[in-house]
Parts: structure tokens; sequence; C-alpha cells
């Protein structure tokens, strides 16, 4: 029997908005047939939880126009904490992100953009779901804090990532 592709969904989350694009991430991922699906806390992962994962999707909210502070030192961690440097474990693994904020333009494409390059230190290969960079929600600036087309766009990337992250892994077994 095949061994079930592994992606491990982590945010973090003050106000709820990013948790509940996470969800739907998870929800998207664990869609497809075979696919193991954790949801963590950014503050909970362990090095363990990245090195066992096909497939890393992380979130964050936007504070200022970039990505959350613990965010930063979770990527931070892959070097200092979890000593990944200059081995890169995470190489070859799929890896995607998305982000919250507050208004219509502020600023979570910078932030997705911070996190896919920390992503890339690690020669993690990248992916998209239905935007070119990840998934978004604006969260102050209409009626619905996140709407359904940002909630289908996140369950979009969250499947995408089991789907390539399967792909890659069926590759691995091939070379």
């Amino acid at each position: 029997m095949n061994e079930p592709v592994r992606i491990l969904v982590t945010y973090y989350s003050r106000r709820g908005s990013t948790e509940r694009l996470a969800r739907e991430v998870a929800a998207g991922a664990g869609s497809l047939a075979g696919t193991e699906v954790a949801l963590k806390r950014i503050e909970a992962v362990e090095a363990a939880d990245l090195l066992q994962a096909d497939g890393i999707i992380v979130g964050s909210p936007v504070y200022f126009g970039t990505i959350a502070a613990a965010v930063k030192a979770f990527f931070e961690d892959w070097q200092f904490r979890f000593d990944f440097y200059p081995s890169r474990p995470l190489r070859d693994k799929v890896g995607a992100v998305f982000a919250t904020g507050g208004q219509s333009a502020g600023g979570r494409e910078l932030a997705m953009l911070g996190m896919l390059a920390a992503m890339l230190h690690q020669w993690m290969l990248i992916v998209s779901g239905e935007s070119p960079i990840g998934a978004s929600a604006a969260t102050e600036s209409k009626p619905i804090p996140i709407d359904e087309h940002e909630l289908a766009e996140a369950h979009a990337l969250g499947r995408r990532v089991a789907e390539v992250a399967r792909i890659v892994r069926q590759g691995k077994n091939h070379v």
C-alpha cells in the first residue's frame, strides 16, 4: 500500500482570519484521496513536522506591509533552531503560502513573496493555486471578512500542493 502524501499547513493568527484561511487550505489538501494533513499553529511546529511533510504551506497575517514577527522567527528557526542550513533537508519539498491583510492593498503580496523567499533559500519547489503567488484575503475592506472567492482560492491552493507533492514523491520513487 502506498504511504499517504503528508501536507503540513501551519499559520500564525491573532484574530482568527488567518486561522480561517488555514482551515480551508487544509480542507483543500485533504480533499485529495491518500493525503494526510496536519494543521498546526506555527508555534507548535517542530523540526520533525517539517521533515516528515511532503508539502509545507505557511500562512501569515500582514502587519505594516510584511509578515508577522512570529512567522519571520519560524523561518529563522529553520536555520538557527533546527539547523537546516547548509544541509537543506527541505530540498525538493513542495511549498506554498497564504496571507490575510486588512486592506485591499495592505501588503499581502509582499508578505507572501517574503515567505516564498525563505522557502526558496531551502531549495523547496514552490507552487501557486489559482493566483500567481498564493491564496490571500482582504479581511477589513468588505462586509464579509473572508468571502467565498477567497475561501475557494485557499481550498484550491491546498489541493494543488497535495497534487504536486504526490507527483514529486512518485518521481523520486522512479529515479
